[in-house]
């Protein structure tokens, strides 16, 4: 991962680097060296920037074939919502099984945190603390899970649940009525359900 490179560039804007003479001529203005601090603080914060990062990409991952099939050119409207539907199914098994996937972020997390030489740590907590998460825990990854990896796997399927319904599945089917869709293979089933699905929403919207 680039994360160490990103650091080192940031390094070497800020105080130069013999190793890296074309970057290192001095060209940079005040604001790019300002600039570079900001990043830099924010790259080196294991908890701000290297657990969410795993989290996000661990988590997003699942959603990356439905991505493809909802966004391709030929695409397939029902299949990719279908494929969103049965992302949103594993989802929700690693929620149920969330100690397991929280480990396996947390040492991929510290993982790439050593690559970078960073320290593994989280914020400083109090009992009395109100502006911002302060979960009970019992360990460094035990907080992690219950302030970042919890609420946004929660919000993540109430977001995604939300918009793919079992309606979303029915409504997108809606092509099966296209006459060039309709084939001597179709299925009468499916058509009988668009049909009625159809009728359902004009009767409603009538009233």
């Amino acid at each position: 991962m680039a994360h160490p490179f990103l650091i080192k560039m940031c390094e070497v804007i800020l105080y130069r680097d013999s190793n890296f003479p074309l970057y290192s001529d001095g060209s940079w203005t005040a604001e790019d060296k300002k600039n570079a601090l900001a990043h830099m603080k924010a790259l080196e914060s294991f908890e701000l920037f290297v657990y969410c990062l795993i989290t996000l990409q661990r988590s997003l991952f699942y959603f990356k074939e439905a991505a493809g099939k909802i966004q391709a050119t030929d695409n397939d409207i029902v299949s990719g919502v279908t494929t969103v539907m049965e992302s949103c199914a594993d989802l929700k098994k690693l929620r149920e099984n969330v100690e397991d996937y929280s480990q396996r972020i947390f040492e991929h997390s510290s993982r790439l945190a050593d690559q970078s030489n960073l320290a593994v740590s989280k914020p400083h907590t109090s009992s009395r603390q109100q502006n911002q998460p302060n979960p009970e825990h019992s360990s460094v990854s035990d907080y992690f899970e219950k302030s970042i990896i919890i609420p946004f796997l929660d919000h993540l399927i109430s977001d995604i649940s939300s918009r793919f319904t079992a309606h979303s599945k029915t409504a997108a089917s809606i092509q099966e009525l296209l006459p060039n869709n309709i084939t001597p293979t179709s299925s009468f089933a499916m058509i009988e359900l668009v049909v009625s699905f159809v009728g359902g929403v004009e009767i409603r919207t009538a009233c």
